[in-house]
């Protein structure tokens, strides 16, 4: 809201543009930033002189120092990079909400999609990421809904949360061998993705990352994972086994939810816990293995597996929670052990 300064000149120890930090300085029409800054926020340059000044604007676009900072409606449906330099870096939310995108090329020259970059475009189809890009930053793409090509480069390091959230159309994705976590909702509701293959040094999948991806199948988790978050796979229909590696001990709440396919789970030796209706309405479930070391069955784990018929509880069952086998009308096999201190309603 500065209505004097005129030009500001960056120092080389600035590694970031914060949010609104030049936003409405009126007569600001010179901004030199320096190589060092790697990321910028939203609106970094709303409101300002050089924002205002149509003259700076091309095609759409406020490029300042080879940085792209803001997009507006002038934007043509297919846009590529073009620049006297090359485009170095990527103002977050610069492309968030344009109606008219439809498709983007994203130069050699960048090395990170960052947050929210292309968040609701309601009509891109089609983006190419070149191998250079090393990360994609938190929600980049949500709910592009007509998205459905924006194949990720091997050598990706980063997939921040909520990346492809409610990519519907999204009909085909690899993951990198570089990457180690997969962030929370990632691919959320991306009901067209039918093969995946992770990553051989995967460590962590986190909440909701595939959920609702009804058509995923076929899915092989790698030795090195060690954490599988709440609602993971929940909605899954089409995967029909789960082995859960050895590193995971404990199985989160609603991990299959509704996976009404699934028909084999293997669970590891060293699990301790089976969280809240972890199994809940998995309708074709018709055997589970209990580790010896399970000491907790959660509330409703079980709840309307129709088709489990035997259950081999552990001599180290502790606690069976409220409603943890309710409605698995098949079950006609069940031994209680003498470790069990409580059965719940």
């Amino acid at each position: 809201g500065n209505k004097t300064v005129e030009k500001v000149e960056l120092p080389s120890c600035i590694t970031r543009i914060d949010h609104e930090s030049f936003r409405d300085c009126k007569n600001l029409q010179k901004v030199v930033i320096p190589a060092s800054v790697t990321s910028i926020g939203e609106d970094a340059f709303t409101g300002c002189g050089i924002y205002a000044n149509e003259q700076k604007w091309k095609k759409g676009a406020l490029i300042i120092d080879d940085c792209l900072v803001a997009t507006n409606n002038d934007l043509p449906a297919k846009y590529i990079f073009k620049n006297k330099t090359p485009i170095r870096l990527i103002a977050e939310r610069a492309f968030a909400m344009r109606k008219n995108l439809k498709s983007v090329e994203i130069p050699a020259s960048i090395t990170a999609i960052p947050t929210a970059a292309f968040y609701q475009c309601e009509n891109l189809t089609d983006v190419l990421i070149p191998a250079t890009v090393r990360e994609v930053g938190n929600v980049a793409f949500f709910r592009c809904e007509k998205l459905h090509t924006a194949l990720l480069p091997t050598g990706l390091e980063k997939l921040g949360m909520g990346v492809f959230y409610g990519c519907i159309n999204l009909k085909e994705q690899r993951l990198g061998e570089k990457i180690e976590v997969l962030g929370q909702g990632a691919f959320y509701s991306c009901r067209s993705i039918k093969q995946l293959a992770f990553p051989s040094h995967l460590r962590r999948i986190d909440n909701g990352c595939f959920a609702g991806c009804t058509i995923l199948e076929a899915i092989v988790l790698p030795a090195t994972l060690e954490y599988i978050g709440e609602v993971a796979f929940a909605g899954c229909a089409a995967i029909r086994n789960l082995e859960i590696p050895a590193r995971v001990n404990s199985i989160p709440r609603q991990l299959c939810q509704g996976c009404t396919h699934l028909y084999k789970v293997i669970l590891p030796e060293g699990l301790y816990a089976i969280g809240e209706e972890a199994f809940d309405g998995c309708i074709g479930l018709e055997k589970i293995n209990i580790p010896l070391s399970t000491f907790r069955i959660g509330e409703r784990a079980f709840r309307n597996c129709q088709q489990l018929r035997r259950i081999d509880l552990v001599p180290h069952i502790h606690l069976i929670e409220e409603g943890a086998f309710a409605d698995c009308k098949m079950l006609d096999e069940l031994t209680l052990p003498e470790s069990l201190k409580e059965v719940s309603d």
